[in-house]
Formats: structure tokens, sequence, C-alpha cells
């Protein structure tokens, strides 16, 4: 019988890039502690309720701009008096609607956070009591 040598060879390679992808898929399914999960719950409503209450605010503010560019341009564009004058009218319209959003996010917000209250401070107990 002949002997013969079998040659293995390891390469290894290592890259920091993948090693942090695997790390990040490996977070997304591990068990959490029930801490760490209570406080993603809280911090998940309450990046819910600033998305929601922000949705209304933003398009209003993007439909006063377009008015407020379109009254700019009927100001310097027409020059018939009547056209000057409606420029003028649908400008201070937009003002007035993105003057308006702001305050209307405030209300959206506290309105969305209100709703949300008691299932926060549920949890907040719940992570208290451990």
């Amino acid at each position: 019988m002949e002997n013969k040598e079998q040659t293995t060879t390891f390469d290894y390679s290592y890259s920091a890039k993948k090693q942090q992808e695997i790390e990040q898929l490996k977070e997304k399914y591990m068990p959490y502690s029930h801490q760490d999960s209570v406080l993603e719950q809280m911090k998940e409503l309450d990046r819910q309720a600033e998305k929601a209450a922000s949705a209304q605010p933003i398009l209003l503010g993007a439909i006063g701009c377009v008015l407020l560019g379109l009254g700019m341009c009927g100001t310097m564009a027409f020059t018939s008096k009547i056209l000057f004058v409606l420029g003028i009218i649908v400008g201070v319209l937009g003002i007035g609607l993105v003057g308006v959003a702001y305050p209307l996010y405030l209300k959206k917000i506290k309105e969305e956070r209100e709703r949300i209250a008691p299932q926060i401070l549920e949890l907040a107990e719940r992570t208290e009591k451990e």
C-alpha cells in the first residue's frame, strides 16, 4: 500500500464589512432581554406617533410653498392689474398655509402622544417593576 500524503490548505479571508453585516443580521434574530424589548417597543410607539403627526403638516406646508411660489410668479410675470392682485392673494394664502403647518404639527403630535400615552406608561411600569 502506498502512503499518499493529503495536503489540505486553509484559506482565510477577513472582511470587516462582511463581519459587520453578519453581526447586524445576527442581532435581528437574537432574542432580546425583556427590558430591551420593552424599551424598543416604547421607542417604536414614539416613532410611529411622530410619523403619523408629521404627514398632514408636511403636506400643508408643501401646498403653501407651491401657492407662495405661484403668487410670486403672478406678481412678477403678469402685467394685468387683476392678475397682479390675484398673485398677491394667492401668495398671502400660501404664506398663511406655511405659517399654519408648524402649529398644526404641534397639535397633531400632542394628540398622538395622548393617544399612545397609556401604552407607553404601561410599558414603563412593567420595566420599573422588574
